[in-house]
């Protein structure tokens, strides 16, 4: 079982490596194979390469041939390094693009045909745009997941070079203060209108009692003509409308006010006598 769980460990990926060491195939095969071509042109002559972009058509080709010799070599080198991968793989992109606009696509997407095969050796067609791809994917992995070990990204991130003086530290101080105000003054604005409408609220609640109880007749609470247990407590009355007027024991009586429970007790009671 124990030879079976290693034999599915290394059957389904990730391997039991670290996962960061991706990057180190990638950056060597990527800033290997653009210094190779790189190193090709100049070896060859930067007049050749030249040529075959003025024979191409290509515009400013002599810029543009010193440009692709210079981002290839340098380009190239930092890929292998792991230094600033995002800021060289953007020029190398370019070339690779227009490499694949102006040369390679008309050929398909195979960069090996193989045509023929005889005692002079193999014989293959115009190559596509297969490996233009290839190096963009690897370009785009090594930007997206980055550098890796071994790399001078890994170290610039671990220890980050600080470009700030003490002048930049101050002013910084400075907007984050009045930022904090700024804010606290708008805090302070938002409760003052919260409370303004709660008032209001409040103010309309009070006014609209106030129609209402205008519109309810004067009442009189008087002892029920049965009363059982809960009207000889207190707790259970008849309102009938009156023009009475509030009498010493309850002067809340003939009112727009109801009278109080405590009230109900000392009027029966005077009633009765």
């Amino acid at each position: 079982m124990s030879s079976l769980y290693r034999a599915s460990r290394l059957a389904i990926s990730p391997l039991p490596v670290p996962t960061t060491w991706y990057a180190i195939p990638l950056r060597l095969i990527v800033g290997f194979g653009f210094m190779q071509h790189g190193y090709a042109k100049l070896a060859r002559g930067p007049e050749h390469f030249i040529n075959l972009l003025h024979a191409m058509g290509l515009p400013g080709d002599f810029l543009l041939g010193w440009a692709t010799i210079i981002v290839e070599i340098i380009g190239g080198l930092l890929i292998l390094l792991g230094a600033l991968v995002p800021l060289a793989a953007m020029p190398m992109a370019i070339v690779l693009l227009v490499a694949i606009a102006t040369v390679h696509l008309p050929n398909g997407f195979s960069s090996i045909k193989l045509e023929s095969f005889d005692a002079a050796g193999a014989h293959f067609g115009q190559p596509g745009y297969e490996t233009d791809l290839l190096y963009l994917a690897g370009l785009v992995a090594l930007c997206f997941g980055g550098a890796g070990p071994l790399s001078i990204d890994e170290i610039l991130r671990r220890y980050p070079l600080s470009f700030r003086s003490t002048k930049n530290d101050e002013e910084n101080d400075r907007d984050a203060t009045c930022i904090r105000c700024s804010l606290a003054r708008v805090g302070s604005a938002a409760n003052r209108f919260a409370f303004s409408v709660g008032d209001a609220n409040r103010t309309t609640v009070v006014n609209e009692n106030k129609v209402i109880e205008q519109h309810q007749g004067p009442c009189r609470w008087r002892k029920s003509a049965a009363p059982d247990a809960a009207t000889e407590s207190g707790s259970a009355r008849s309102m009938v409308p009156t023009g009475a007027v509030g009498t010493k024991a309850n002067p809340m009586i003939g009112t727009d006010m109801p009278a109080p429970r405590r009230g109900l007790r000392a009027l029966t009671k005077h009633q009765e006598d």
